[in-house]
């Protein structure tokens, strides 16, 4: 049995987990004050393309390219 995947189902399931462990207040505060995602304090290990991924999905990218962030 060949298992198929909605992938817009899939995007948001991804987007709420990154939300629920990166909640926006924070990310936004961090992001906003130019420091680095790796310094983000998260509750449980998350790689570096899901925190950025996060500020993506969240509509913090241009701030965070803005404030030289890495």
């Amino acid at each position: 049995m060949m298992r198929t995947c909605q992938h817009d189902t899939e995007d948001e399931a991804y987007a709420v987990a990154t939300a629920l462990v990166m909640p926006y207040r924070d990310l936004f505060n961090h992001v906003n004050a130019g420091q680095p995602l790796a310094d983000l304090p998260v509750p449980v290990p998350v790689s570096q393309a899901c925190r950025v991924y996060r500020v993506k999905r969240a509509g913090l990218w241009r701030t965070y390219k803005a404030r030289g962030a890495n």
